[in-house]
């Protein structure tokens, strides 16, 4: 999927502030969590979610909210 159609599909879904991000290989954040529904789509790469009991690791096309 494109950003255009993600953004756009988003948007149908609800989501107002939509942001595209790119993170370093390796990167680690601390435990946190959001004060609002957050989606993300995987568009390269890999990104390992670790919610306390378990983990899951994302590729390209996954989504998770």
């Amino acid at each position: 999927m494109n950003i255009a159609a993600l953004k756009e599909k988003l948007a149908a879904d609800g989501f107002r502030e939509i942001d595209v991000l790119e993170w370093e290989a390796d990167r680690f954040n601390e435990t946190h969590s959001h004060p609002y529904t957050a989606r993300a789509y995987i568009l390269s790469g890999t990104l390992t979610v670790d919610c306390g009991t378990e983990a899951t690791t994302c590729g390209k096309g996954d989504e998770f909210t």
